[in-house]
């Protein structure tokens, strides 16, 4: 059985490129994201996960492979790489601020305002530190504009690797969607073959449904974070 990792920063199109893996396993019933550009729960897919050797997680796997999608950055994989020698590791690095604000609105919209009546409360209060109320539309401006910005910080954890791991394949969030070749150097790092155009078809789909999405945080943002 494969055992396949995804590492990203949230709001990085680590859920595309989980969808991405499943079809190139055989999976074709996927067509493209929803109406929001988003991958979250794309008809119902349930992400297959398994402990890691150093992470406390579910403990779902696929029958065809072992697909394990954390947020797990870089100083944690370097500190415990030789734990994962049997993974093959995809990993979501940047190396730019505005990128990291761009992907923190992102997860805001899609996941957080797009998925808001599917998460518990007690995570919303975790997240935003508020008692959190039945809408979205309820929270204050500047309450998501702050939680925002300090997601935006800690996607900076997301350093590339500066190294080569033979099980690591790394993709700069900058350039990840003008690289129009990236399919198929997934295909040939997990030594997958199968059903790359309808992966590459579901790439393009997804490229095409990012362009409209709301700007909760600026740079100006992080800034005022900052200053406190």
């Amino acid at each position: 059985m494969k055992k396949i990792a995804i590492f990203f920063p949230g709001g990085a199109s680590g859920k595309l490129f989980h969808i991405i893996v499943e079809t190139l396993l055989g999976d074709t019933s996927i067509q493209g994201p929803t109406p929001t550009g988003s991958m979250h729960y794309e008809l119902d897919h349930e992400i297959g996960r398994e402990k890691l050797p150093f992470y406390e997680g579910d403990n779902r796997t696929h029958a065809k492979a072992a697909i394990v999608v954390y947020h797990i950055a870089a100083t944690d994989i370097k500190a415990n790489i030789d734990l994962m020698s049997d993974y093959k590791i995809i990993y979501i690095y940047t190396t730019n601020l505005l990128d990291c604000i761009k992907m923190a609105n992102m997860n805001m919209y899609k996941f957080f305002k797009t998925d808001y009546h599917l998460l518990s409360k007690e995570y919303l209060s975790t997240e935003f530190r508020i008692d959190a109320p039945k809408q979205f539309e309820d929270i204050p401006a500047k309450v998501v504009e702050n939680c925002v910005a300090k997601k935006a910080i800690e996607c900076m954890k997301f350093r590339p690797l500066n190294r080569d791991i033979d099980n690591v394949f790394q993709i700069d969030y900058h350039t990840m969607f003008e690289n129009d070749d990236i399919i198929d150097k997934i295909s040939k790092f997990l030594d997958l073959y199968e059903n790359i155009e309808h992966a590459k078809l579901i790439f393009n789909r997804y490229i095409a449904a990012q362009n409209n999405f709301p700007e909760y945080a600026t740079i100006e943002s992080i800034k005022n974070l900052i200053r406190k």
